[in-house]
């Protein structure tokens, strides 16, 4: 907040190309996976379930603003509430189901 305060200009940028947000989102979650594996786990995210969250997370008008969000509840909140029920499973996929997301043991 402190920088942007000191801007007194109309700064312009690119759009966000799809290849650059499946590049942030893919980094987010490699961040997500090696938490878990600090914990002992692996984390697997399907492709399908990639192509969700990157569809959810970014939008044109907004670029990936929203991307952070759809991360926490596609993939950390399922996550979470699996190793809640199941704190033994190591392997964990995280893929689509409808329009929600599942997470299950491989």
């Amino acid at each position: 907040p402190e920088f942007i305060n000191r801007l007194d200009d109309v700064i312009y940028m690119n759009f966000l190309t799809p290849e650059v947000v499946a590049g942030i989102a893919r980094n987010q979650i490699k961040r997500v996976s090696q938490q878990l594996v600090e914990r002992g786990k692996s984390l697997e995210v399907s492709a399908a379930a990639f192509e969700q969250i990157i569809r959810e997370g970014y939008s044109a008008q907004y670029g990936a603003r929203f991307l952070n969000r759809t991360i926490e509840n596609r993939v950390l909140k399922p996550v979470a509430k699996f190793l809640f029920e199941r704190p033994a499973a190591t392997k964990l996929l995280v893929d689509v189901a409808g329009n929600g997301t599942t997470v299950a043991e491989v």
